[in-house]
């Protein structure tokens, strides 16, 4: 049992390192080809639908690996509840990012938060898959999951970047990336993508109603 233990907690580290590296590396070959104004406005972008993406998927992942049972059917009522919270926070990011537009004197803004704001739609499946494989202990799985997240992107921001896109590439790129991830998330997880709303099981799963962690 420790020996499997220290093996799956290699397999996450080895996840964390290598998913680092390669956005390390298509860090550095973007550099080359981008001016860093597009770095500067993609960070802007990045800070705004990040802060979203956390509180989409806020108790999510929690709920699912601490949960003392888990139902079937649970999954997809956790990500019913993270696709209303993030379509609620989609709304207000569009309604925000002229403003703040406005106040840092960055036009393109707003349509940039717009597009990269469509990863909270793929995220909160993807979180929701990620605490599956994490409750079963399945740390191999989430490890190649997170390098070829990294991939995605990457290949997708590079391609993007040659063909002339500019601060798009970084937008786009982490957009399509998440969104071609989704689908080997879930089927590695055995989970569908379509979402329910049975506010019993949200209740019962959700941040406020979460179950004690099995001791």
């Amino acid at each position: 049992m420790a020996r499997a233990v220290a093996r799956q907690s290699a397999w996450a580290l080895l996840g964390s390192t290598g998913a680092a590296a390669a956005q390390l590396c298509v860090t550095a070959i973007l550099a080359r080809w981008l001016v860093p104004d597009a770095f500067g406005l993609a960070a802007l972008v990045a800070m705004l639908t990040s802060v979203a993406t956390v509180l989409t998927q806020l108790g999510v992942g929690s709920s699912i690996v601490h949960a003392e049972r888990l139902e079937e059917g649970d999954a997809a009522a956790l990500y019913g509840l993270s696709l209303v919270v993030g379509l609620g926070l989609m709304a207000a990011l569009l309604l925000l990012a002229p403003v703040l537009a406005f106040v840092w004197n960055q036009p393109t803004l707003a349509p940039l938060v717009a597009v990269q704001s469509l990863t909270l739609l793929f995220s909160a499946p993807t979180g929701i898959a990620f605490g599956l494989l994490q409750r079963r202990l399945r740390f191999s799985d989430v490890t190649k999951l997170q390098v070829l997240g990294a991939c995605l992107y990457g290949a997708t921001a590079l391609c993007l970047a040659a063909w002339g896109a500019g601060v798009w590439a970084l937008v786009l790129g982490r957009v399509l990336g998440d969104a071609l991830l989704l689908v080997p998330a879930l089927r590695r997880a055995g989970m569908s993508l379509r979402p329910n709303f049975d506010r019993r099981r949200i209740r019962r799963l959700s941040l406020i109603h979460i179950s004690e962690p099995t001791r």
